[in-house]
């Protein structure tokens, strides 16, 4: 359980949208005395939207995590969300996150106490220690994937954070993006978009990889996320050895479902993709076949050299 007195810990889940964030925060939500937090920046940058939910299913009022932190007076809600939305985006703005983030990796000393970035760290660092107080947890996972939160957490004074980078190939983050926003068509080829999730997909690998050199190979891990979908066993043991916990005793099978404790993320999906605890691991690679073969190479042209870095094969048979 978790004292006032501890320094909580604080695994900052980092990567591209549809990367598997999310996956990853659940399996490590496996640790003994760790809670699942989702995307906890959403509380600021989404705000408390009507009609949505926590990650849990449950109307926030309902739900026994955020009852708890969304009181009169805490120092993370106040003086409003909105102010703090405020806030937030002067310190770690979501459009361009790679290059605050660059930024801050390079500073050599905190943050000015009157800035945004100091009064940013101030509230997160209070929203964690909260959700350990609320949840019992020492461990809080957070899988909000914005390199700047990662770049600005790595001096916090109040809670000792960890970077986790998880990295898909390009081609399926490209393929898993139209399956959720094209519906209707998702192998129609659409090379601007392509370009554009290409530039995307590279400037966080690059800025996430200068994050957990910031970090150090004691607080940081890389994550290949079909390795984790084929075997999430190393994953989870180098996690618990980064944090110096136990590991679990159980191996989890891929493929096999796997029971994992709720996600309690302040602004939960209407796809209700958290509710449910019990997951099962599968590597999606319908991009192989699916994606528009234009496309297909059009994006490995474009991320060559990172493909390579991460052991990704630059010739695919279909």
């Amino acid at each position: 359980m978790s004292t006032d007195c501890e320094k909580i810990k604080v695994v900052y889940i980092g990567g591209t949208a549809r990367s598997g964030t999310g996956i990853l925060g659940r399996i490590f939500s496996l640790i003994d005395n760790s809670a699942h937090g989702g995307e906890l920046r959403r509380l600021w940058s989404r705000g408390l939207r009507p009609g949505r939910t926590c990650d849990c299913g449950r109307p926030h009022a309902d739900c026994p995590v955020w009852s708890k932190l969304l009181v009169p007076g805490a120092a993370y809600l106040e003086p409003s969300i909105a102010d703090l939305a405020e806030v937030q985006e002067a310190a770690v703005p979501e459009a361009h996150a790679w290059r605050r983030a660059l930024k801050l990796v390079r500073r050599t000393s905190p943050p000015d106490p009157s800035s945004a970035e100091s009064r940013y760290l101030s509230a997160y660092s209070d929203l964690y220690r909260a959700f350990a107080r609320v949840t019992g947890a020492t461990v809080i996972l957070d899988n909000s994937k914005n390199p700047g939160d990662a770049a600005l957490l790595v001096d916090a004074p109040d809670v000792t954070a960890y970077s986790v980078h998880i990295v898909r190939d390009p081609r399926g983050v490209l393929f898993s993006r139209r399956k959720r926003y094209s519906r209707d068509n998702p192998g129609r080829s659409r090379p601007i978009e392509t370009a554009r999730v290409a530039v995307y997909w590279v400037l966080r690998q690059f800025t996430f990889d200068a994050v957990r050199r910031r970090y150090g190979d004691d607080r940081s891990l890389l994550v290949i996320y079909e390795e984790l979908m084929a075997d999430p066993n190393p994953a989870l043991r180098a996690a618990c050895r980064m944090l110096d916990v136990p590991e679990p005793e159980s191996e989890l099978q891929a493929g096999r479902p796997v029971r994992v404790p709720e996600v309690h993320g302040p602004d939960g999906s209407r796809l209700r993709r958290f509710v449910t605890t019990e997951v099962v691991l599968r590597v999606d690679d319908r991009w192989r076949t699916d994606l528009h073969p234009f496309d297909r190479a059009l994006m490995t042209f474009l991320t060559f050299p990172l493909l390579r870095r991460y052991g990704y094969p630059i010739r695919i048979t279909e």
